[in-house]
Parts: C-alpha cells; sequence; structure tokens
C-alpha cells in the first residue's frame, strides 16, 4: 500500500511523454550491413529534470558551462545506453541520447541523457 502511495506520487509528477528507440544492425541481401533506429517503446510518461553545473569551466580559449540532464521513467521499460529518446514536455520537443547505465529504484528508474547531435 505504502510503496503504491510513493509510485502515484512520482507518476504524479511525470508531464512529458517519450518514445524510445534502440539501433539494430541489419545486413542487405547484397551482404551490406547498415544501421537502422527501432522503436521499441512508445507514448511513455516521463519527467525531464535538469541541473547546471555550479561555475563554468575556463581554458585559454573558451569557457564552457555544464548541464546534467536527468529522465525519470516508471518500472517495467529496459533502457539502454545508446538508446535515443524523443520527449515532449511543456510543449517543446528534443531528441536525446542516453548515457551510461540506468539508476532503477523501487518505484521508478532515472537515467543521464545528452542531447542527441544527428550530424555526429
Amino acid at each position: 500500500m505504502v510503496k503504491s502511495k510513493f509510485k502515484n506520487a512520482i507518476e504524479m509528477l511525470y508531464d512529458g511523454i517519450c518514445d524510445i528507440f534502440r539501433s539494430v544492425i541489419e545486413e542487405s541481401e547484397s551482404g551490406i550491413s547498415y544501421e537502422r533506429r527501432e522503436k521499441v517503446y512508445e507514448g511513455v510518461k516521463c519527467r525531464l529534470s535538469y541541473e547546471s553545473g555550479k561555475s563554468a569551466q575556463k581554458s585559454e580559449t573558451i569557457t564552457t558551462a555544464s548541464q546534467s540532464i536527468k529522465l525519470f521513467l516508471p518500472l517495467g521499460y529496459e533502457i539502454k545506453n545508446g538508446d535515443m529518446v524523443f520527449i515532449t514536455q511543456n510543449g517543446i520537443s528534443e531528441k536525446y541520447k542516453l548515457c551510461g547505465k540506468v539508476s532503477v529504484y523501487k518505484n521508478h528508474q532515472e537515467c543521464i541523457l545528452e542531447i542527441f547531435d544527428e550530424s555526429v
């Protein structure tokens, strides 16, 4: 009973929706390997959280600031390092890439994201 209260309280904070894609390597009839993205989950309720670094990093030529982007999801979804996540929250849509291992807790899971750069 208590666990479901915590789970419900956490899920009330989910104000985003995400689709999760995974890279799949396939081989054509001619034997050439290629990569394609396959949608593995659609319409998953979620929440993005942003945390800015406490100070800017300076070098001789440039100053950069850091930002951590964390995704909160309900349990029951197998998310893997390298998955692409398309998230819409507060009317803004953005593509992200999962970085690292997912942290799984009793009532939810969390993962660190970076903005997906299709030019790479």
